[in-house]
């Protein structure tokens, strides 16, 4: 008997500290165990490569365009992959809002980003390709922290589409008394399935979770939804896949290029201390200069300090520069690399790399 497979859809991770922007030695990336089960259901197989992953279908032997073997109906395929930070060096490397310890950073394929031919991913809540982290919560109980304490409250929770999924009050029969946090038995909700959930309460605070009882032992950098249609998931009926990202029309497949998870690398300012080795080494610190890129100069007698005038993207391969004394080479400088200690900048949000060099 014939069978023929076929991509379903594809993700290619990339970051741009590295040359040729392949990303091979920062994630390892797999399903959830509940999008695994999803898998199984519909048939489909998931394959990981050095740089991403791409799940398969089976298809109608010479269906053109493809089919798919197993019938999907009116249903709405949604599956999410965990990012396993594999490089502990990576969120010192990468241009990303810092993340507190649970929390994960959030992607789907619901945001239009198409740059030079690629689709991007990207956190469409935010509207940026990396948004702020949000919690994990991964176990049955969840505790909501109110931004004072209260002596009643009501909390609500919407899915990713800003439908009701669930209301929750209480309050103490005592006007004195008050707590700042809520415990909320998230098993108990029905159809609570894994997804991304905002929670709001009637005291005007929010917070954002991504639910999943099963990663209870998984602390991931991050977690890709991919959808194939949404008009079964949101209260108008709309499919907010965009056009070029959708992979399956009805029972067909519809050949997209790879998703990219694109991650940039952090940009910070580049300081050199030059110092002499020896005193009586003929070293002028007054002649010591480095060329490559702008830096801004200050010398003492004991040190030059070279601090460069705008941030400088980390890299493999760092850009080239060179420690002159009276406009002569005495050395190839190193650029900051994946352990260079990051220490946090004047402004907010940037950061600073220090280097010691001996002359």
């Amino acid at each position: 008997m014939k069978t023929a497979y076929t991509t379903l859809f594809s993700v290619k991770l990339r970051h741009s500290f590295y040359m040729g922007g392949r990303s091979t030695e920062v994630f390892v990336i797999r399903p959830t165990p509940w999008s695994r089960r999803k898998l199984r259901q519909y048939g489909l197989v998931f394959r990981p490569q050095e740089d991403g992953f791409t799940v398969y279908t089976e298809i109608e032997p010479d269906s053109e365009p493809p089919v798919v073997h197993k019938p999907i109906g009116q249903d709405t395929l949604r599956f999410a992959f965990l990012l396993d930070a594999v490089n502990p060096y990576v969120e010192s490397i990468s241009e990303v809002p810092r993340r507190r310890q649970g929390s994960l950073f959030y992607f789907n394929n619901l945001r239009n980003d198409k740059k030079d031919g690629r689709l991007h991913l990207s956190d469409s809540v935010a509207g940026a390709r990396v948004g702020n982290a949000i919690r994990l919560a991964s176990g049955a109980s969840f505790t909501y922290s109110f931004a004072a304490p209260v002596n009643r409250a009501t909390i609500e929770i919407k899915d990713l589409f800003g439908s009701h999924v669930h209301r929750t009050s209480f309050s103490f029969p005592n006007p004195g008394e008050a707590t700042s946090e809520h415990r909320l038995d998230l098993g108990e909700v029905r159809n609570f399935v894994p997804g991304r959930y905002v929670l709001t309460d009637d005291h005007g605070g929010t917070q954002t979770i991504y639910y999943d009882p099963e990663l209870s032992h998984s602390r991931p950098f991050g977690l890709v939804e991919i959808f194939s249609k949404t008009d079964t998931l949101t209260t108008d009926g709309s499919d907010q896949v965009p056009v070029d990202y959708r992979f399956l029309v009805g029972q067909e497949v519809k050949p997209v290029p790879p998703y990219h998870l694109q991650l940039e690398a952090l940009r910070t300012t580049w300081r050199y201390q030059v110092m002499k080795t020896y005193q009586s080494n003929g070293i002028d610190l007054s002649k010591v200069t480095i060329f490559g890129i702008p830096f801004d100069e200050v010398r003492e007698s004991e040190k030059a300090t070279f601090t460069s005038r705008d941030p400088v993207p980390l890299a493999e391969s760092p850009p080239t520069l060179e420690l002159r004394h009276s406009d002569k080479k005495i050395r190839t400088l190193p650029g900051p690399g994946l352990s260079t200690p990051l220490q946090e900048g004047a402004a907010q949000g940037s950061y600073l790399s220090e280097m010691y060099v001996y002359v």
